[in-house]
């Protein structure tokens, strides 16, 4: 059914269907997120996203393949469906490229992938996606296990994304390949504050945030592998307007010292010294990438 206008009730009779039964839909080149301006007016009104998100985030969904390439997705449409990845245990295969999930569908395709265990193939090209939404996508894509494949070309990345995917193939290579060829490498975001090749300080972080979830991921993951790096203190406070028992807001202090690097360390810091220069880093990848297929080739 690509290539041709899904008026909304149509994708809502979609997703009213039996959910046991469909295993592949391809509706790719229709307008399923057309109406989602007019949604972000009236608020009762379902957007074509948030029809497919409910439809994947149900217990019984059976659909392997989705195709949602071309399809005007953006704002709430985007973000309803990449949240839906969090809890779907069927997908293996999602398409949503050329759309427009921008830095917060971004954000939220990278948080669903730390609980998605299901998911092998992921296409989210040309979807404008920024640094920081390329950090949280790195940082979900390694800790997604399932996850064969990912192509992210034709972002806007910036240098903090793509030097997050650098060590991500670098790291990663022999379970994942992540492509992100035409990415916009030379784009500098001041609002990602946390920095790999530095990440001893004191953070405040909101932990309601996908980016400020990556830090903490990120810190942990690293923590893992420096024998140098260590956690001070950390203080979880509750969150003045949900209940007492809710905590979001975490204080860690994290602290660098000198010791002898095992070999793990040594590991990371050969890792570090290709990241820290991300034009370096683009033509040592490009020495290992022979087939000029934007893989690491094995």
């Amino acid at each position: 059914m690509s290539n041709r206008y899904l008026p909304p009730s149509l994708s809502q009779s979609l997703a009213e269907n039996d959910k046991s039964r469909l295993r592949y839909l391809d509706l790719g080149e229709n307008q399923i997120g057309k109406n989602e301006n007019l949604h972000s007016l009236h608020s009762e009104s379902l957007s074509g996203g948030a029809v497919f998100g409910s439809y994947l985030a149900a217990s019984t969904c059976s659909l392997q393949v989705l195709k949602l390439d071309w399809n005007m997705l953006k704002m709430s449409s985007a973000v309803h469906l990449a949240r839906s990845l969090k809890s779907n245990s069927s997908l293996t295969e999602v398409n949503v490229a050329y759309n427009s999930f921008a830095d917060e569908g971004g954000q939220m395709v990278g948080d669903a992938l730390h609980f998605n265990k299901t998911i092998k193939k992921l296409n989210i090209s040309h979807n404008s996606i920024p640094p920081k939404a390329g950090y949280v996508i790195a940082i979900g894509v390694r800790n997604c296990l399932s996850i064969e494949h990912v192509n992210l070309s034709s972002n806007p990345i910036g240098e903090y994304g793509a030097r997050a995917l650098l060590m991500l193939n670098a790291q990663h290579a022999d379970r994942v390949n992540v492509d992100f060829k035409e990415c916009a490498i030379k784009i500098k975001d001041s609002s990602c504050t946390f920095d790999i090749m530095n990440p001893a300080g004191m953070y405040n972080l909101d932990l309601s945030k996908p980016y400020e979830r990556a830090i903490l991921c990120d810190i942990l993951h690293l923590m893992s592998d420096l024998e140098d790096l260590r956690v001070k203190s950390a203080r979880m406070t509750p969150d003045p307007v949900l209940e007492p028992r809710v905590h979001h807001d975490l204080n860690l202090v994290v602290l660098a010292e000198k010791k002898t690097s095992s070999a793990g360390a040594a590991r990371i810091d050969s890792i570090r010294s290709i990241a820290a220069d991300i034009f370096t880093a683009r033509k040592i990848f490009k020495q290992f990438d022979v087939d000029s297929s934007g893989f690491l080739d094995r």
